[in-house]
């Protein structure tokens, strides 16, 4: 997502300090901001994310959305204008100035990327059998791989410290 802005004095200067005080703020959960922050991107909801605040042209926005209602969601934060009410609160708290979002966007092919995404992760998940089947017998019995399978050791292979050592049940990582 990209949002230009429109602030007072130099925007590039204003840009840097907001991406700046992001990078500052994000890395250090202890940091002073961080509660306001918080605030300020809860009505973001609980399955969406503020990753990234960087610059290229304008201000790039990367959000971590955890599935396709999250990402909906964001989408229609977008269009009602409350995604840009949230990101102009923000960029005001960092900047320490008045800052406004003259465009938000969010590119129609990063968009339909995402739901591409989450589509296949949907189709596989319906592809999967469920479980538990309610007849024992249908279960699917997958035999242990044998890198993984434990290894016991007999008495005679070692010399122990103590004869607990004996029982140890090793398994191959």
């Amino acid at each position: 997502m990209h949002a230009d802005l429109s602030a007072d004095g130099d925007v590039s200067v204003t840009e840097n300090v907001i991406v700046s005080q992001w990078r500052e703020i994000s890395a250090e959960d202890k940091h002073q901001m961080h509660k306001q922050v918080d605030e300020i991107l809860r009505p973001l909801g609980l399955k969406t994310t503020l990753l990234v605040v960087d610059r290229s042209n304008s201000i790039s926005l990367s959000f971590y959305c955890m599935d396709m209602s999250a990402l909906e969601s964001l989408r229609d934060q977008l269009h009602n204008g409350e995604l840009k009410r949230i990101v102009e609160s923000l960029f005001t708290l960092l900047s320490g100035a008045t800052v406004q979002v003259k465009t938000l966007s969010l590119p129609k092919d990063i968009y339909e990327r995402c739901l591409e995404i989450f589509n296949q992760a949907l189709i596989r998940v319906r592809s999967a059998p469920a479980y538990p089947a309610k007849d024992p017998e249908q279960h699917t019995k997958i035999p242990p791989r044998p890198e993984t399978a434990p290894i016991r050791h007999s008495k005679s292979q070692f010399k122990a410290e103590s004869p607990h050592e004996y029982d140890t049940v090793v398994a191959r990582a």
